[in-house]
């Protein structure tokens, strides 16, 4: 796992279409390493966010970082959402910190937690150059 210290990075990734840039927004001991992802290297044009390898991304020279930026506030605390499926009362699982509970519909602040589906690099390279962008269905990957 990219250590504490590693979060604000900003890592430059290349895929057939173009440059996406990740930027190291949490660990969790459970989930891994949770980035977000954006199309520009300001940071301005925010994709998605999910968990990602970022620490073998790093070894393997996948990724390079370019610079460190505060993370948004948004990603101030940790938390995470993960789809349950279509079945039963309840869709979505909520994570923040120790503690975890299910809704059926997420509320506006719920949306903007980290999406607890993790990827490897060839899924994030085909989220991003889909045009997947957080709000939409998750699309089947691989």
């Amino acid at each position: 796992m990219v250590s504490q210290r590693g979060i604000g990075a900003v890592y430059q990734m290349s895929t057939e279409c173009g440059s996406l840039y990740l930027q190291h927004v949490g660990s969790d001991a459970t989930f891994g390493t949770s980035v977000a992802v954006f199309s520009d290297p300001e940071l301005s044009d925010f994709r998605f966010s999910l968990i990602f390898p970022l620490g073998s991304a790093v070894r393997h020279k996948l990724v390079h970082r370019i610079v460190r930026s505060d993370i948004p506030q948004r990603y101030k605390t940790l938390r995470f959402r993960y789809e349950l499926g279509p079945q039963g009362a309840f869709r979505w699982m909520i994570v923040e910190g120790l503690h975890q509970y299910k809704v059926e519909k997420l509320s506006p602040e719920q949306v903007a937690f980290v999406l607890g589906v993790a990827v490897n690099v060839a899924a994030v390279k085909q989220l991003f150059c889909e045009g997947w962008t957080e709000g939409e269905p998750f699309p089947l990957v691989g």
